[in-house]
């Protein structure tokens, strides 16, 4: 089971709770509009951004990220551990 957290979407959540924009975080960034548009679309970010981008919100962005990665990895543990308790107790019919 694959992991799928996108980093855009943390950042745009962030944004929406800040009733900011793109455009106004574009400009904090020193960036286009439109290349900070198609980094939120895109599955990978540099670390340099996010940084500038948690700096901007001041918000750790990493932490969050880490946060959703430690959700993911239990709900994927307890998933697994669902499955082999079913596996175990169709085996026994």
């Amino acid at each position: 089971m694959r992991l799928n957290i996108h980093i855009g979407e943390i950042i745009r959540q962030q944004l929406k709770e800040r009733d900011r924009s793109i455009r106004w975080l574009a400009k904090k960034v020193n960036c286009d509009q439109s290349s900070l548009s198609k980094k939120l679309h895109d599955q990978y970010m540099n670390s340099d951004m996010i940084e500038r981008i948690s700096d901007v919100l001041d918000v750790n962005v990493f932490r969050i990220l880490a946060d959703a990665l430690d959700e993911n990895k239990i709900l994927k543990t307890n998933t697994l551990q669902t499955k082999e308790k079913d596996e175990e107790k169709y085996a026994s019919f």
